[in-house]
């Protein structure tokens, strides 16, 4: 990875006009940054990230972790961005607080930068369970670049892994470290997989095409303590409530995440569980917008606001927050959960895939067998959500049908469910 920094109070910020801050270096804070760019020609843009690093994709932390791919591999944008774009950047430097009064961000060393317009794609951090484990360094969570090299390292002198959590970033992870020669157990709560984005006949297709890879998976118990070396202060193995010890050398933790909020404390910014934006990313304070992993936002197929975090909302988020901010009005349509995943088998899943409710319709292609299986959920005839495994085929006309919310005849959901229809 290359590392940038400038030294604030060495750079100064000359406005020439507008001064864009930007609060993030990933995908929301990059979209935003290209789409003010083309609109705005000699305006300020000012990227502060606590990440020293060029912008890299997320979704390809995995494929580092196993050794698929390099660190440059990972990058989105190339050496050379910011000055093409002329924008400023602020790397390896935390946002601390907003003053919304004075328009300001308050930097972790003291400095402060002022706005005209700000943006804030702080993204999420993960949650971390109330356990003995930051006590050991070997005890990780997975959500940057840093983190995958650190497990890499401690990796490369393990035997075995335990990965706390069975969610998307868990069961990657595992995934990955299985594909370093470690032995690896998964260990969750509840007592099925990936409970969030498969209903039970997906988690079960799923648990076992994981333990085709030799994955260990442990349903309904909880990680309670680490277990220390008795002299040393060293990772062996963990305690869990059933009474079981794993040894291990290597811990995962995956517990989901939460975004990073923090730094709005004590401003008029509506938060719930992330910053509430409206369609223009506009947050309650004027001239503050948010997108990203940091917000709750519309979603496209409930028509109400929830908390929708993945690259693909971050993306569009950014570009329309981007526009907004340089004058050029843009609605973003909403946000979709949505997945994509290669866990032993290859996995799409969109909206609501196992709803509670009876007013949604049920369709499932009856010619799925082995690990082929396709779903979708339906009212009056509107797709609200989907599964699909073993085959993904279609997987992109159906997220532009939920997208455009159309409403389907029999013949058409049937041509679906078997992969041949074309929008």
């Amino acid at each position: 990875m290359t590392h940038w920094r400038l030294e604030v109070g060495k750079v100064k910020v000359v406005s020439k006009g507008m001064t864009y801050v930007i609060i993030g270096n990933s995908a929301a804070g990059i979209l935003a940054a290209e789409a003010i760019r083309n609109i705005d020609k000699h305006g300020d843009i000012v990227i502060i990230s606590e990440e020293n690093l060029l912008p890299y994709s997320r979704c390809l932390i995995p494929n580092y972790l196993e050794g698929a791919i390099s660190p440059k591999e990972m990058l989105f944008r190339p050496e050379g961005f910011y000055q093409e774009l002329d924008i400023i950047p602020f790397l390896g430097y935390k946002v601390i607080r907003i003053n919304d009064k004075d328009k300001r961000v308050i930097l972790d060393n003291g400095e402060f930068i002022t706005y005209s317009k700000l943006l804030i794609a702080a993204g999420a951090s993960p949650r971390v369970p109330l356990i003995n484990a930051y006590n050991y360094s070997a005890v990780y969570t997975l959500r940057t670049w840093e983190d995958a090299r650190d497990i890499i390292y401690t990796a490369r002198r393990a035997e075995r892994a335990v990965v706390v959590g069975g969610g998307i970033v868990g069961i990657k992870a595992a995934v990955a470290l299985l594909r370093r020669c470690l032995k690896v157990t998964v260990i969750m709560g509840l007592k099925q997989i990936l409970s969030g984005i498969l209903d039970q006949k997906a988690s079960e297709l799923v648990t076992k095409a994981l333990k085709n890879l030799d994955l260990e998976l442990i349903f309904d118990d909880e990680v309670e303590a680490v277990v220390p070396h008795p002299s040393k202060k060293k990772l062996v193995g963990v305690g869990l409530r059933s009474g079981r010890e794993i040894t291990c050398q290597l811990v995962v933790l995956d517990k989901g995440v939460e975004p990073n909020i923090g730094l709005v404390q004590g401003t008029g910014i509506k938060v719930n569980k992330g910053i509430v934006v409206n369609s223009k990313m506009e947050t309650s304070v004027p001239s503050v917008y948010a997108a990203g992993d940091v917000t709750e936002a519309r979603d496209r197929i409930f028509e109400d606001i929830r908390y929708n975090p993945n690259w693909p909302n971050a993306t569009s988020q950014g570009w329309a927050a981007g526009h907004n901010m340089a004058g050029v009005s843009q609605e973003h349509p909403g946000t979709v959960r949505i997945n994509y995943l290669e866990l032993g088998v290859p996995v799409f899943s969109v909206g609501l895939v196992d709803p509670e409710n009876e007013d949604y319709e049920i369709q499932v292609n009856e010619k799925s067998k082995g690990t082929i299986y396709r779903k979708l959920v339906l009212k009056d005839g509107i797709i609200y959500g989907a599964l699909l495994l073993g085959d993904t085929k279609g997987s992109g006309t159906i997220l532009s049908i939920i997208k455009k919310r159309s409403k389907l005849n029999d013949s058409t959901i049937e041509e679906i469910l078997e992969g041949d229809y074309c929008f």
